[in-house]
């Protein structure tokens, strides 16, 4: 029994009725008080805590007997330690979070600590643009904003107003930092090194990673992925103190087998990005491509729209329409500071005419980029083949409407495909329109202006579903009798 008793007071919980409690804590009490064999006297205080809980609830928050169940387990009070608690979820009180300020690197464009995106079609300039940013790190130059290009600001010269806008606090002096590459697209012998080199940039402090080396000599080497290297990433990061710029060119090629289309996927993996910027205090440019489809610019950004969402800042970079070799470098969106104008450059050949360099200019650009990718949307980069498609397809109907099989399988012997072929068709304002009936006629394709028979002819412009099962079950309808023969 002692065994027993012992056993429903060591334990947390037990099943006892609230009718029964006062009664049989208090036999209870009287039998452990004659019983020869007491329990050690750790027991005293959860029985009698027990007892009064018991007999406390029961007279506060009286029930019916009818709404009170038969027996329900009853879990001993244990203590609640907040601090425990508050540090097994991760909880932190923002009263011990201390304010700081927005870090720069380049004030109001590309913020320390965080991530930010840079889009655009290919061929643009993307990577030479990336390169001239590490260029200026890398050798502690000024900002093309701000006052004294040509020298440090920091070191005897003053900022751009703008600065002193987006932070009270002033900006971090301009000293030469380490830069890391990672880069998929360009070679680093004949493409990387000669661009750094033609822009000034001090080579001796930019690294690049190429591929990683396997785990044994006989490996071979294979590319790097975000979700598997990022402890390699945050090792070589604590190796190079003064690192202050960190390029992935492009993102989509160091995703490893993370979806790029998956939200939830991209989210998690920038998060942590994110999270060794912010503790190694380093600026991240993630560098992505435009898709095909329409769409407003923050929408435009291949893969997830978390890539955008993630990302504190998000410029666009784009062809000025006047001029093929201007770029203008322009916001989609800026979390960390209030809005400002895009910048514009040129590239130009170096002195030696081996590689292109840029050419900032002073001028500041006050278009947006929704109008410059609304303009490239007008022009259209597939304008070429649609022109020669919509040629093609109307010299092929100008005689009159031609079947939509034999059309489609011309345009294929001619490198024409079906999406263009169809999109040309719309611009023509072309029908369809269906020879013989619904079950055993064919689609054919034909011009405003050719000549077609009418409804009742060899030809039915009708697409309407009624009317072609209409069509098909005309033979089974009952014929309607003439006037003559009704009585």
């Amino acid at each position: 029994m002692v065994a027993r008793l012992y056993a429903l007071g060591g334990q947390k919980s037990s099943l006892i009725s609230p009718d029964d409690s006062l009664c049989w804590g208090m036999s209870l009490s009287v039998r452990l008080s004659s019983s020869q064999h007491k329990p050690p006297n750790r027991l005293s205080l959860p029985l009698r805590t027990f007892v009064l809980h018991r007999h406390l609830s029961a007279n506060r928050n009286p029930m019916p007997k009818a709404s009170q169940p038969a027996h329900y387990p009853f879990t001993f009070p244990a203590p609640r330690d907040v601090l425990h608690a508050e540090r097994i979820a991760g909880a932190v009180r923002l009263t011990d979070v201390k304010p700081t300020n927005i870090r720069w690197l380049w004030p109001g464009r590309i913020p320390l600590g965080r991530v930010t995106l840079l889009v655009s079609d290919p061929g643009i300039g993307k990577s030479l643009l990336t390169l001239d940013i590490a260029a200026r790190v890398s050798r502690g130059a000024a900002w093309p904003d701000q006052e004294g290009e040509s020298g440090r600001w920091g070191e005897g010269e003053n900022p751009s107003p703008l600065a002193s806008r987006i932070s009270p606090s002033p900006p971090l002096p301009v000293s030469p930092s380490s830069v890391l590459l990672l880069t998929a697209e360009d070679d680093l012998a004949d493409t990387i090194r000669p661009r750094l080199e033609a822009l000034g940039a001090d080579c001796s402090r930019i690294l690049a990673i190429s591929n990683v080396p396997g785990e044994n000599a006989k490996d071979v080497p294979r590319a790097f992925a975000l979700n598997r290297d990022l402890a390699r990433l945050s090792n070589l990061l604590n190796a190079i103190p003064d690192c202050r710029l960190l390029i992935i060119d492009p993102i989509s090629a160091y995703l490893g087998n993370t979806n790029e289309h998956s939200n939830a996927d991209i989210q998690s993996l920038l998060a942590a990005l994110a999270t060794l910027a912010r503790e190694r205090e380093i600026a991240v440019i993630l560098v992505s491509h435009l898709r095909k489809k329409e769409g407003a610019a923050i929408y435009r950004t291949m893969g997830s729209l978390a890539f955008v969402a993630a990302s504190r800042a998000a410029w666009l970079l784009c062809k000025d329409p006047a001029d093929a070799n201007k770029r203008f470098l322009l916001p989609i969106k800026n979390n960390l500071a209030p809005d400002i104008t895009g910048l514009a450059y040129t590239i130009e050949l170096s002195a030696n005419h081996r590689v292109p360099v840029i050419r900032w200019s002073p001028d500041a650009v006050h278009t947006t980029a929704e109008a410059l990718v609304g303009c490239a949307r007008l022009n259209g980069r597939p304008d070429d083949e649609r022109q020669h498609a919509i040629a093609w397809l109307q010299e092929r109907l100008a005689n009159g409407p031609r079947a939509t099989r034999d059309l489609k399988q011309e345009a294929d012997a001619n490198a024409i495909s079906t999406r263009t072929l169809y999109r040309a068709f719309r611009e023509l304002g072309g029908t369809a329109v269906r020879q013989g009936p619904f079950p055993f006629g064919q689609w054919m394709w034909k011009l405003p202006g050719v000549d077609c028979q009418n409804p009742g002819g060899e030809f039915w412009q009708s697409t309407d579903l009624a009317d072609q099962f209409a069509d098909l079950f005309k033979p089974w309808m009952p014929k309607p009798t003439s006037a003559s023969n009704s009585p």
